[in-house]
C-alpha cells in the first residue's frame, strides 16, 4: 500500500532525482523489489535518476536477479 502511494506521488508531482535511503530495510521480497523497479520505471520515464542509498546486499542481489541493478546509481554504505 505505501509503495503504491508513493509511486502516485512520484508520478503525480513528476519527480524526476529520487534518492531512496534503504537503511532501514530489514527485510526485502520479490513484492519490494517490484515496487523499486516501479519507481525507477516512472522516474526514468522523464530522464530523471534514482539513486540507493546505504542498500543491503539482498536487496542489490534481488535487483541483479530482475535485470534492474542498472537502473539506480549506488551511494552510500552497502550493508550486508
Amino acid at each position: 500500500k505505501e509503495a503504491e502511494e508513493l509511486l502516485s506521488w512520484v508520478e503525480f508531482a513528476g519527480v524526476d532525482d529520487l534518492v531512496l535511503d534503504l537503511s532501514h530495510v530489514g527485510f526485502i521480497d520479490s513484492t519490494g523489489v517490484s515496487a523499486l523497479l516501479s519507481l525507477a520505471h516512472a522516474v526514468r520515464e522523464r530522464y530523471g535518476r534514482v539513486r540507493l542509498s546505504n542498500a543491503p546486499e539482498r536487496a542489490l542481489f534481488l535487483l541483479d536477479v530482475r535485470g534492474g541493478l542498472g537502473m539506480f546509481e549506488r551511494r552510500g554504505r552497502m550493508s550486508a
